[in-house]
């Protein structure tokens, strides 16, 4: 182990020859080229490997989510009370958006005082008594929106003054 790094890498054909040790060769072009071209093979099996390690991480995540709303969807069938027949409206933001859900008069006044919870599974909303909800918050807190209506951080940190005349 008493060769230097060049040396070493020169053994495995990654580094360029000095000029001592390519002169016994006429050109040393065809040498850059097979460096040239080792190390466009070399870049290719990197990205290579890092795309499949970005597709097995992918594959991953969705198992681990398919898995959770399976966990969810078990809860929500055995548990939720939405009735088809309701009429009145319930918004609430979620992610960033306005949602709803459609409630009865006795839902509403349930969900008001937090008797009841909507968890969103798979582009739809299920109340759900408290009870449960909080199972599914156990299992992932970003089923289970807020309904509480807090203003979000950035409009706390700029209120809107009293005297704004529009």
């Amino acid at each position: 182990m008493s060769d230097s790094l060049r040396d070493q890498l020169i053994k495995a054909g990654l580094g360029k020859k000095s000029a001592r040790a390519g002169a016994a060769k006429a050109k040393s072009t065809p040498v850059d080229k097979i460096d040239l071209a080792k190390a466009y093979r070399l870049k290719a099996k990197i990205d290579r490997k890092s795309r499949q390690q970005d597709k097995y991480q992918q594959q991953l995540q969705d198992q681990q989510r398919r898995h959770i709303n399976q966990k969810i969807k078990a809860i929500v069938d055995a548990h939720a009370i939405n009735d088809k027949d309701a009429e009145l409206v319930r918004n609430f933001t979620y992610k960033g958006r306005i949602r709803m859900v459609r409630v009865t008069g006795d839902q509403l006044k349930a969900l008001n005082q937090g008797s009841l919870v909507v968890v969103y599974l798979t582009g739809r909303y299920y109340l759900l008594p408290a009870a449960q909800a909080k199972q599914v918050e156990k299992i992932s807190t970003a089923h289970v929106p807020d309904l509480s209506g807090d203003s979000p951080v950035g409009e706390q940190q700029h209120p809107v003054p009293d005297d704004l005349i529009w």
